[in-house]
């Protein structure tokens, strides 16, 4: 490795004299320079670091008072980026020029491969330890190239010679560097002699003559054969080579597969045989004994035990024979036995929370081995609710072998109860006493509780650690004033107090220094605190720019906490595409493609495009997370869709669509889990083949301008947006357009949406949605456009109906859509596999064409259920709903197949 060195050199101009170059060990004069104000800062020979970056490393700006020890340190702080070979740094009095000079550290930018022989660049490529962005250096090379060689040897090519050539590129310190790989002949093998081994073996073993021998390979495939041993009952086989002779080409393979283990259960009818032999540890110990044995016997009595057959009683008997270990277990499993009913007696708090905490519970098998479990749960309770001379005098149980129930009596002998008497905080030096006092919840003359005790000491802990000590630490101690009073004691260690140094990135590349500076919340000089520290890394992960961040604390001299953080970038560049199919809509698919680091800015532009039968959309979409250099997402998008909407009963066309859309505004979090949204949208609509009992006004046919601002406010607090399984997410939408915003219609609509989600227990899931809107029309506008009305039916609205077909209809039959619509879904989500599920479901709603005409009278209903197949992109769902209230002329329901839940 090459040694680091970095100097300092002070130009006084006043003096005319220049000060020797001094490395790190160098003690410096007081008299060696004299403090001044930085003017300007020049910096060159800086290639792979943004300046603003390399500054704020260095910890001087413009405008700041320089001394020796600042760039000292500076440069210290400059050097652990990983960038750097030499730093020089020259100052002038008169001008207050601080002038740095770098020579950065050579970075490997590719690795070409040329092969000759029967070896592929991946394999080497995968071997080959000096990567991409690493630092280069000849030492570095020799090293990667020699453990290269001495792989390929290994993997059978004993003559292989490996050489690079490096060239540096346009911009020093970068490198690429050229493998000449020539394998040479490889060695094969000639024959394969396997000791010990039956015939069967050699077909198990992956390995024949005329292989290559690859030393790797070969071990692999002997780890393999030794794990199908095992899995053919050999509990101990012994699998090795011993030799090979590269001349003759012979591979000595030694198989001793030992006896096998056969395991027979007799007289067990409650577990499966398959699920007795998983409980058995012969394999995992590699032997058959007396002592492991009965062990096998007591864990089949404890997995019995947890079902309630307490009686259960086995027998066990070993045939060693010549090549077979025999296990026989003769199983007499009894009577199973449930907890009627758990009585307490001497107790004052509620029986309901005292069983809650029990491992026994009433109306489950009663299982004995849970009896001590009982009462540490049940004393660790009483001591957390200040009673902390509690006794539980005796757990005696009540059989009745007739019915198998069982009663469990609980005797307790609760003792006094503490009361706290007066809290005290003692041991701040630095830290405030009131201060301190008013973190802690607990009021005198109340309860002693171990939950608010632990919560005070949490808040108390934290604290003090966000004011900067580090190592500071809080305990808890109480002295008894009498038999039921307590004084509450918190003790402080301060410690040491810790400030914020210098922040430092490693491993960034494409993602600039800005990203970093603008989600780091800490600034140097601030106190310490490490959960600052990591509500960064969480916000740097939310970026999606990076694989992993890791950090670590360094500690400086004067009680100084450099922050290092460690990245690895994601891939910024991602393709996503599908097929499916729909039952309105047939064929369809997709195809998206973004990229999420413009200009290493973490800027995100998308091209989204989907095609069906009925619909053709193509949209480009840009993001920008902070508008004018604030924390304001913005985002923009144009899009173009042409739609044919179809009459589902007849698959007749109701009307033709062409939308020109732009859209763009920005999202603010107003508090966590609550956004508000404020876009601006220009649509331009073209509308054509329409029905003439689906045009309700003139705006209905020919080409439309609609410019509208839509505000909105969203609540998610869902665990996962693909597949939730509890949370909520609710929304508020209106849509105001408007010839004041130069639109050709004026209305104004909202909308509104409401999910919730409850794990019940786990595999099932209730989820229930409620969702609404009113539309208004206002001047020359009566009804909505048919584009802004709201249509009901379909797969992810009201299941059972046709798409878009509730609600008004024209005089020939077609839905017109409406201005006001309500929905309501239910769902029972079934976890039967890890991908399998089903759901049980009832929706219901309507349309209306005014407001006024709303009525809950005129809901209809549906009901069904489904099957669900996951997916990474969300599940694949078959549902069929039928109609609860239909009508006469109408299908009893429907069966749709689509990706994603309903809601």
């Amino acid at each position: 490795m090459k040694k680091l060195t970095f100097k300092i050199i002070i130009t006084a101009f006043i003096i005319s004299v220049s000060l020797p170059a001094l490395n790190p060990h160098t003690a410096f004069s007081a008299s060696a320079m004299k403090p001044f104000k930085v003017a300007q800062i020049s910096i060159s020979g800086l290639y792979s670091v943004e300046r603003t970056e390399f500054i704020h490393m260095l910890g001087i700006h413009e405008g700041d008072i320089a001394d020796e020890n600042k760039i000292r340190e500076g440069i210290k702080s400059v050097f652990k980026k990983g960038f750097f070979n030499d730093i020089k740094v020259y100052g002038n009095y008169n001008s207050g020029m601080l002038t740095v000079d770098v020579k950065e550290r050579a970075i490997v930018t590719a690795v070409d491969i040329t092969i000759s022989g029967s070896l592929s660049k991946k394999t080497i490529r995968e071997v080959f330890s000096l990567k991409e962005g690493m630092e280069y250096h000849q030492e570095r090379l020799d090293a990667a190239i020699k453990e290269l060689t001495q792989v390929v040897n290994e993997m059978g090519f004993p003559g292989a010679t490996i050489n690079a050539v490096t060239t540096y590129e346009k911009i020093p310190g970068k490198v690429r560097i050229l493998l000449n790989v020539k394998a040479g002949e490889p060695v094969r093998i000639k024959r394969v002699m396997i000791k010990g081994g039956q015939h069967r073996v050699r077909d198990l073993l992956d390995i024949h003559e005329s292989d290559i021998f690859d030393k790797r390979y070969v071990d692999d495939k002997l780890k393999e054969l030794k794990i199908e041993l095992v899995g053919q009952g050999y509990y101990n086989p012994v699998v090795t080579y011993t030799s090979f002779d590269s001349i003759d080409g012979v591979l000595v393979i030694d198989v001793k597969t030992g006896k096998k283990l056969a395991v027979t259960f007799n007289g067990n009818d409650l577990f499966s045989t398959k699920k007795l032999k998983q409980e058995m540890p012969f394999f995992e110990y590699g032997s058959v004994g007396t002592d492991i044995v009965e062990e096998a016997k007591q864990s089949i009595i404890s997995l019995y035990h947890q079902k309630g057959y307490i009686d259960i009683s086995i027998e066990y008997e070993i045939k060693d024979h010549t090549n077979e270990v025999e296990v026989i277990f003769n199983i007499s499993e009894g009577k199973k036995y449930k907890v009627d009913k758990i009585i307490f007696s001497g107790v004052s708090l509620d029986t309901k929370q005292l069983k809650s905490v029990l491992y026994t519970k009433e109306g489950e098998p009663f299982d004995p081995d849970v009896k001590e479990d009982d009462v540490t749960a049940l004393t660790d309770y009483y001591h957390s609710m200040g009673f902390l001379s509690v006794k539980l005098t005796d757990i005696s149980t009540e059989m009745n072998k007739n019915n198998g129930k069982v009663t469990v009596h609980i005797a307790v002998e609760e003792g006094h109860r503490l009361i706290i008497k007066q809290v005290k905080v003692i041991g701040a030096e630095h830290l405030k006493e009131p201060e301190l006092m008013n973190l802690i919840k607990i009021k005198p003359q109340t309860f002693y509780s171990e939950t608010d005790v632990f919560d005070a000491r949490q808040v108390l802990l934290s604290y003090v650690k966000q004011q900067g000590y580090a190592n500071g630490d809080v305990k808890v101690s109480y002295e008894m004033d009498s038999e039921a009073q307590v004084t509450l004691i918190f003790h402080i260690t301060e410690g040491s107090k810790y400030y914020f140094g210098n922040t430092l990135v490693k491993g960034n590349v494409a993602v600039r220094w800005e990203v970093f500076r603008r989600e780091l919340k800490h600034t140097r000089g601030e106190p310490f605190n490490v959960t600052t520290v990591y509500e960064e890394v969480r916000d740097l992960y939310k970026t999606g720019l990076f694989t992993s961040v890791d950090v670590e604390f360094v500690e400086q001299e004067g009680g100084i906490k450099d922050v290092v953080f460690y990245v690895k970038e994601s891939n910024a560049g991602l393709v996503e595409y599908g097929l499916g199919y729909g039952e309105y809509d047939g064929l369809r698919g997709f195809m998206d493609i973004k990229y999420i680091n413009l200009m290493g800015m973490n800027r995100q532009l998308s091209l989204n495009t989907k095609l069906s039968f009925i619909n053709h959309k193509v949209s480009l979409n840009y993001y920008e997370p902070w508008f004018v250099k604030t924390p304001l997402p913005f985002s923009a998008t144009v899009s173009y869709e042409r739609r044919d909407e179809k009459n589902t009963d007849t698959r007749d066309i109701n009307y033709r669509v062409q939308r020109f859309t732009a859209t763009l505004g920005v999202e603010k979090e107003l508090i966590p889990l609550l956004k508000g949204k404020l876009f601006y949208e220009f649509n331009l609509v073209k509308t054509w083949d329409v029905q003439p009992d689906v045009i309700l006004s003139h705006e209905d046919t020919g080409t439309l301008a609609i410019s509208s601002i839509v505000p909105s406010i969203v609540y998610d607090s869902r665990d996962n947006p693909l597949e939730p399984t509890s949370g909520f997410t609710g929304g508020i939408h209106v849509k105001l357009a408007s010839k004041v915003l130069f639109s050709e219609t004026d209305f104004v609509k909202i909308s509104g949406y409401s999910n919730y989600y409850i794990g019940l227990t786990k595999g099932l899931v209730l989820a229930m949605s409620l969702r609404s809107g009113i539309g208004q029309g206002w001047r020359d506008t009566v009804s909505l456009p048919i584009i802004e009305r709201y249509f009901l039916g379909g797969g992810t609205t009201v299941r059972g109906y046709g798409q878009d077909s509730m609600g008004p209809r024209g005089s020939n039959g077609d839905p017109t859509g409406g201005n006001a619509f309500l929905m309501s879904n239910v769902e029972w989500r079934i976890n039967i596999l890890s991908s399998l599920g089903l759901v049980l479901f009832t929706d219901g709603g309507n349309v209306w064409s005014q407001l006024h005409q709303y009525s809950l009278n005129d809901i209809n209903y549906t009901a069904g259920g489904g099957i669900r197949y996951n997916t990474p992109v969300g599940p694949l769902r078959l549902d069929y709903g039928h109609k609860l209230n239909r009508k006469e002329d109408e299908s009893p329901g429907r069966f749709y197949f689509s990706i994603g839940q309903a809601f």
